[in-house]
């Protein structure tokens, strides 16, 4: 899977307040809902800002987005109300402007 980031504006530091006024801009990435695909199967959704230098990764929905919090090591995490980690933020990241950015998934067996 290759993604890229297609906004002309900075993200800045998040404002976490909660996940339903959430800054991140739609990147044109399909959400997969309502396209035949298998409902039980788990989801982990990349946005990458090229402008805003961050990289976000959701294993969840993003509206279950209740607190963040900073880990001190350009880290956000974001968690639900029960206080499970359901995504995280890295700041500053940055790739040659030449590159994409490409995303292997694996699977461990359990």
């Amino acid at each position: 899977m290759s993604l890229s980031g297609r906004s002309n504006k900075s993200l800045g530091v998040r404002g976490c307040e909660t996940g339903r006024g959430s800054r991140l801009p739609n990147q044109g990435l399909s959400y997969r809902r309502d396209q035949g695909r298998h409902s039980g199967m788990a989801e982990v959704t990349v946005f990458y800002d090229r402008a805003g230098q961050t990289l976000t990764v959701w294993f969840t929905d993003r509206v279950h987005e209740s607190v963040c919090e900073e880990t001190g090591d350009e880290v956000v995490l974001m968690k639900d109300v029960s206080g499970h980690v359901i995504g995280f933020e890295k700041l500053n990241f940055s790739i040659p402007q030449s590159d994409s950015l490409r995303v292997a998934v694996e699977t461990v067996p359990a």
